[in-house]
């Protein structure tokens, strides 16, 4: 149960965050200080910002259907881990730092421990061949 509600919550929140992106990115952009002007540069923040989350989201929904909880709750920690690794560097080595920063990458650490917690409480719950439920 652990380990499903985690996935759930972590797809949403990757296809909430890729939809808004790629749908109104200069909606969130003011408040990384982020400016982008039409053309390249907004597709581009639509492309990574949006698409990597929405596909992210689309993969964590697709592991969640198939009961394949593991990995995706592997893949959740690895990304959230990444982004929070990149934003540590970042607080190191750039100045003048918002609160948003900070809370972002609390959002981050709060999420890789939380995917990581379910693995660890929840064992590798993967459906298998034969199991009750289980269409193969």
């Amino acid at each position: 149960m652990l380990q499903r509600s985690v996935l759930a919550v972590s797809a949403l929140v990757f296809l909430g965050i890729g939809l808004v992106f790629l749908a109104a990115p200069d909606s969130l952009l003011p408040r990384v200080n982020i400016t982008a002007p039409p053309g390249t540069a907004l597709t581009d923040i639509r492309a990574v910002y949006g698409g990597l989350d929405l596909g992210i989201g689309l993969f964590l929904i697709f592991c969640w259907t198939k009961r394949q909880y593991a990995l995706g709750l592997t893949a959740c920690a690895f990304t959230l881990s990444g982004l929070a690794c990149g934003r540590i560097i970042g607080i190191a080595i750039d100045s003048n730092q918002d609160n948003i920063t900070f809370i972002l990458l609390a959002a981050e650490v709060i999420g890789a421990v939380l995917a990581i917690g379910a693995l660890i409480v929840g064992g590798n719950k993967t459906a298998r061949p034969g199991d009750v439920g289980h269409d193969e």
